[in-house]
């Protein structure tokens, strides 16, 4: 369930009906999300990969969520806490295919962070790394997606951003 703010921002973004061309007529394009700031993308970006998560897991994702252990403190996209472990969530937004090895590699890092700052969590501890594509091939999300951690504990997944956005209805269909 989304905040007030969030609702508002995600309604903002929606597209006037009246501006959408007829399906069928020369003017008709390809589906895409009104421009809006870097951080209102990554801020829209993180809510559908939200949503994404909790229609497979079943469970809310609590968002923005600080732990404070050993002496350090992070604080996490998000958690699920689902029966078999504690997933903390982790989503980058990357814009255009040239820039998302140095951010997946510094997601990793972050993330190798969050694992050291867990460990003797008293739950199994799983991560997800959620990158969001703003644009890209479906050859560039299969590499991306096959980065999984040496130990088992990291999840890769990986979306396109105009995919979320008509499936959640903030892009024409």
């Amino acid at each position: 369930m989304e905040s007030e703010e969030e609702q508002s921002v995600l309604k903002k973004l929606r597209p006037p009906s009246s501006t959408r061309p007829q399906q069928g007529t020369a003017e008709e394009e390809p589906p895409r999300l009104p421009e809006q700031t870097l951080l209102t993308r990554a801020f829209v970006a993180e809510s559908l990969v939200f949503q994404e998560l909790q229609s497979e897991f079943k469970t809310p994702v609590q968002r923005n969520v600080g732990f404070g252990l050993r002496g350090s403190s992070f604080i996490a996209d998000g958690v699920i806490e689902a029966p078999d472990a504690t997933y903390v969530v982790e989503t980058k937004l990357v814009r255009g295919a040239l820039h998302h090895k140095r951010r997946i590699i510094e997601a990793k890092h972050q993330i190798s962070r969050y694992r050291e700052q867990m460990k003797g969590w008293p739950r199994r501890v799983r991560f997800i790394l959620a990158i969001v594509l703003d644009s890209g091939t479906e050859e560039l999300a299969a590499n991306i997606a096959s980065g999984e951690s040496d130990s088992g504990d990291l999840i890769m997944r990986v979306y396109f951003l105009d995919q979320l956005a008509r499936k959640y209805g903030l892009a024409p269909p």
